[in-house]
């Protein structure tokens, strides 16, 4: 009888790490080192940043396509907008990723180009995890601009396209 009852026993769900079907809000922040060339002239720059941005992770890899709004504030506010595409080593805890993305300063320049970046994430929960990377960009306009800098976040996750 007891062999009858452990086997009708429902085994508990093993956590899921993956994010197939995930829809995330992503929260970070970090530094951003740089040069503004105008003119003939370049003119370097460090700065603080605060990113919020959304990702979405519709195909069965689990990798995401985010879209992310940075503020920065050397002395006046600073925007730019970038998103692309994240992609993920591994479905476990632990991962190291990728982003290509295409990079939009809006505000007081206007400049556009790519965005690379490297990073590593800890998945502490199946819906919330910590990430940290380092990311170049460069941007074409006037002025032009060469930047690279460390950043660190949150991601909040839900499977709401499962």
């Amino acid at each position: 009888m007891s062999i009858v009852l452990t086997a009708c026993t429902a085994a508990p769900a093993a956590e899921r790490f993956d994010h197939r079907g995930a829809v995330g809000l992503l929260l970070g922040g970090g530094v951003e080192v740089g040069e503004l060339v105008h003119g003939g002239q370049f003119d370097e720059y460090s700065r603080g940043i605060v990113d919020l941005g959304i990702s979405v992770a519709p195909t069965s890899d689990g990798n995401e396509y985010k879209l992310v709004v940075e503020a920065a504030k050397p002395g006046s506010l600073e925007w730019l907008v970038y998103g692309g595409y994240r992609g993920y080593f591994g479905e476990d805890r632990w991962k190291t990723f990728f982003d290509l993305d295409a990079a939009v300063d809006v505000r007081p320049n206007f400049t556009v180009g790519p965005r690379l970046a490297l990073g590593v994430q800890y998945d502490f929960h199946p819906l919330m995890g910590l990430f940290a990377g380092v990311a170049a960009r460069i941007g074409i306009g006037s002025p032009s601009r060469f930047a690279a800098g460390a950043f660190a976040g949150f991601q909040l996750r839900s499977y709401l396209l499962q």
